[in-house]
């Protein structure tokens, strides 16, 4: 017997797109943040669109193993939880409540909006995981940050502004100094 999807057959909850489908979306998503590549420097454009390709990547090959058996956002759940110790410090890093993750882990789709905010946390915790040790990521989330003019990468992610996180990543990784 096939093992039923989360939240299967409820009324209100979204079945999975294929993953091919998730995957162009999640291109899509991730060429709108291109325009703002537009200002960088040629090498730092460079750095820019090999992270965007490397979390493709990392995308993709999870869509390979799970074959469109699973929601999209838990996908995205699954690798953006990995840099937390729990559901709920995960749930205060996007600003939601702790049983609001509970629900998408059960299958429920986000709105879009939280939708977006988990994908981003989920690129930015690829990131920063082959940078810092695991235990480290929260707290350079939370912390201010002299590349984002000392504000926190959680509230700029919160307000959708991802690409100045990924800069911030990429700045650091080169050990460049703001």
């Amino acid at each position: 017997m096939a093992a039923r999807e989360p939240g299967a057959g409820r009324r209100g909850v979204a079945r999975p797109s294929a993953p091919a489908e998730a995957l162009e979306s999640a291109a899509d998503e991730l060429g709108r943040f291109a325009r703002y590549s537009r200002d960088l420097a040629d090498d730092e454009r460079e750095q820019y669109e090999r992270s965007v390709a490397r979390v493709l990547q990392e995308t993709a090959e999870i869509a390979r193993h799970v074959s469109g058996a699973l929601p999209w956002a838990w996908t995205h759940y699954l690798s953006a939880r990995r840099a937390f110790r729990s559901d709920a410090e995960l749930a205060g890093a996007l600003g939601v409540s702790r049983s609001r993750v509970t629900r998408w882990k059960q299958g429920e789709t986000p709105d879009p909006e939280n939708a977006a905010r988990l994908r981003d946390l989920d690129i930015v915790v690829s990131l920063l995981s082959g940078f810092l040790e695991a235990e480290a990521i929260p707290d350079w989330l939370r912390g201010s940050n002299p590349h984002l003019g000392d504000s926190r990468p959680l509230e700029l992610l919160y307000a959708g502004r991802l690409s100045e996180v990924v800069r911030a990543i990429e700045a650091e990784k080169s050990g460049a100094f703001a």
